[in-house]
Order: C-alpha cells, then structure tokens, then sequence
C-alpha cells in the first residue's frame, strides 16, 4: 500500500459524479498456439482466458459500469451490482445508469455501504416496477 493510498484509505468523502459508461461484455476466439487443455486464467490488463485445446482459447472481457467522480477518478461498480444481481441484464444496467446519484459518498476509493444501499434500491424498484 502506497502512503497516498494509506491517506486517503479511512476518509470519507463526497464527491460530485461527472459521467456514468456501460462497457458491455466481451468474448471472441484467439489462437495463442499453446496447448493447454481446460485452464481458466485472469490476466491483468483485465480478462479471462480459457485454454481449450489445438491451440485455440476463448477471451471473456467482463461487464463494467464506470463512475467518473469530480477528480477525474474512475471507480468500477459493476462488482457491486453483480454481488447482489448475479447477472448484470440490459434492464438492470438501465436501471442502474437512471437512478445513478447526483452526488457519491467514498471512503478511499470505493462507495460507502449506506450510499451503495441506496442506489441499489432505488435501481432495483425501477427495474421491477410495473409501470411501462
């Protein structure tokens, strides 16, 4: 752990969101020429790569949400959603992007449990709601 991130770790802070952007999910095939057979990895710059055989392997990029707040920071909440979601659909990421604060409240750089709370629910009674 960094000392800035030592700092900034147990302060709670307000912060104004700037912009919200759905990056929907990603799988396409590659020939990497190795031939690992029925291996699951996770690279760094963010995927899955599942090894099948003959050289072929599969690439799932995950969904993201990303919150740009006032300092032009970038905090992915889709793994928040997905925690309580499990399957983040079409109709919940609308939902999620239309009851999406005004203001967020951070402690260090992740969402406070009462601020998530809240969106969560608001995002959860506009998806199930019955009007049109």
């Amino acid at each position: 752990m960094s000392k800035k991130d030592e700092s900034t770790d147990g302060v709670i802070r307000t912060e104004p969101v700037l912009d919200i952007i759905w990056i929907p999910y990603e799988n396409y095939e590659i020939q990497p020429g190795n031939n690992q057979t029925d291996v699951w990895k996770w690279r760094e710059e963010g995927f899955f790569v599942h090894y099948r055989n003959y050289g072929w392997a599969t690439v799932w990029k995950p969904i993201q949400i990303n919150l740009t707040i006032s300092n032009n920071e970038v905090i992915d909440v889709a793994p928040l959603f997905k925690r309580d979601w499990e399957r983040l659909t079409r109709k919940r990421v609308k939902a999620i992007m239309n009851t999406t604060p005004e203001e967020v409240t951070l402690q260090g750089n992740r969402l406070t449990s009462e601020c998530y709370t809240d969106w969560f629910t608001a995002a959860f009674k506009t998806a199930y709601s019955k009007a049109p």
